[in-house]
């Protein structure tokens, strides 16, 4: 199946379960994935390191990082500071030498940002994944300067690569390693290489949705547009819509593999529905791949389409029509925000790449249309 046949079909099924994921991300918003360390409770030696660091996430990253206990530190502690103090400690493989003296910096503005880089790779070279991502993360929150943070960024990409094919120095808690993808992602949006491991860990959590939007999202990167086709590919099997219609979430793009799938009858009667009520529209990120980038800029709106509905159903409103008006117009100004920002950094993105002048709303718009 050719990559933009397999592109094609992918993006129809996404655009059809929208409706239902959109239900099921409000009933679900506790189980969001976020960046969570480690439970940790440790005194770090110097007075001066409890400060409150930027994080990238809802949940507190300032809880002290983890160390090995090994006495009180004294040889640390007497040697005044030095980062060629530090960098012997790590050539000789002195650890927790070298840890406490970092320590003592965490504190001081000028050098907490390059402490906290030498605590991650540190925490690296003693297979601590959870203490390294940590200590990276908070040193992205301070460092300044652009190279260092390119460099940063790049060492962090590849050690979560690393990380993906040893699942057993994470317990294979597949759930936390798509954490620290997240949360990088938040400075590569358009990473490929990222959204395909996200892709692939979220298959293994059975998450076709999540897979789906991460494989489109690596398609785009030419560097593994390969892979995240064959991806997709996989999504378009008899098999999977059948195993994808017993999850009774996200609707199948074959309605028909339902009626082999074993669910309950409530659902088969909800998905005949889709048959008679529900058609293709068109998507433009199959006519320009820059409209992901798009897509990946784009802010949520809230309450988001899912929660308007539940909204004029449970009576939260009389009248859905402006609440509906007022979500489409914040909608409309947010992606032209974002196609102001992705324009700015050299993508080619149009609003006019939202108009299908032979799209009729009330039929399937097929693959065949695009190239009309």
């Amino acid at each position: 199946m050719s990559t933009i046949k397999v592109l094609v079909l992918v993006i129809i099924a996404f655009t059809l379960g929208f409706g239902v994921s959109e239900y099921m991300s409000e009933h679900n918003s506790q189980q969001k994935v976020v960046y969570i360390p480690y439970e940790t409770s440790i005194t770090f030696d110097h007075p001066n390191t409890e400060q409150n660091i930027p994080i990238l996430s809802q949940n507190s990253l300032n809880a002290p990082l983890p160390i090995n206990s090994v006495g009180t530190g004294a040889t640390a502690k007497a040697a005044a500071f030095s980062w060629e103090i530090v960098k012997q400690f790590i050539d000789n493989a002195h650890y927790d030498e070298a840890i406490r003296l970092l320590q003592t910096q965490l504190g001081n503005p000028k050098n907490a940002p390059q402490a906290w880089y030498f605590l991650a790779n540190i925490y690296k070279k003693q297979s601590q994944p959870n203490a390294a991502l940590d200590a990276w993360f908070r040193y992205l929150a301070l460092e300044i300067n652009p190279q260092k943070i390119d460099k940063a960024l790049v060492q962090i990409k590849n050690y979560l690569i690393q990380l993906k094919e040893q699942p057993a120095l994470f317990n294979e808690d597949y759930s936390w390693l798509i954490a620290q993808c997240d949360a990088l992602l938040k400075y590569t949006a358009n990473d490929g290489d990222l959204h395909l491991i996200m892709a692939e860990l979220y298959s293994k959590l059975n998450d076709s949705y999540q897979a789906q939007y991460h494989a489109l999202m690596a398609v785009n990167d030419p560097k593994v547009q390969k892979q995240a086709a064959e991806l997709l590919d996989l999504f378009t099997t008899d098999e999977f819509y059948v195993k994808l219609a017993e999850r009774m979430d996200q609707p199948p793009l074959d309605l028909d593999a339902v009626a082999k799938a074993n669910v309950d009858p409530t659902y088969k009667a909800v998905i005949a529905g889709y048959k008679d009520n529900v058609r293709l529209a068109p998507e433009p990120l199959i006519r320009n791949a820059d409209i992901g980038k798009v897509y990946a800029e784009m802010r949520t709106i809230d309450p988001a389409l899912g929660g308007i509905i539940q909204g004029a159903f449970s009576g939260a409103f009389d009248d859905p029509a402006p609440v509906l008006q007022q979500y489409s117009d914040q909608m409309s100004a947010e992606r032209d925000r974002a196609i102001g920002v992705v324009n700015g950094k050299g993508g080619k993105v149009s609003v006019d790449d939202w108009v299908f002048a032979n799209w009729s709303p009330d039929k399937d718009f097929t693959p065949d249309m695009y190239g009309h």
